[in-house]
């Protein structure tokens, strides 16, 4: 909680993820009904119930791998100077 509370970036970086996390689910969870409502073979809709969804997580998560990895890195390259304006 240290960390939360005393970077402005790494706040910023955790409500982003929020954000992309959520709509994205809730993206891909109305497109799949929608999809799947219309699907007639219960076993193809069941398949693509399973699949989409973890291909999706996946995605999403070398995404937000490679997001966290390049904003951490932006946060130590400027966390003197955020400190140093803070504590002045």
């Amino acid at each position: 909680m240290e960390r939360y509370a005393a970077s402005l970036r790494f706040r910023r970086l955790m409500e982003n993820l929020n954000w992309f996390w959520g709509f994205g689910g809730l993206l891909v969870g109305i497109c799949l009904i929608s999809v799947l409502s219309t699907v007639h073979d219960q076993t193809f809709a069941w398949g693509l119930g399973w699949t989409i969804p973890w291909i999706w997580a996946g995605v999403w998560a070398v995404i937000t791998t490679y997001w966290v990895k390049s904003a951490l890195r932006e946060e130590k390259r400027t966390w003197s100077e955020t400190r140093r304006e803070t504590v002045v």
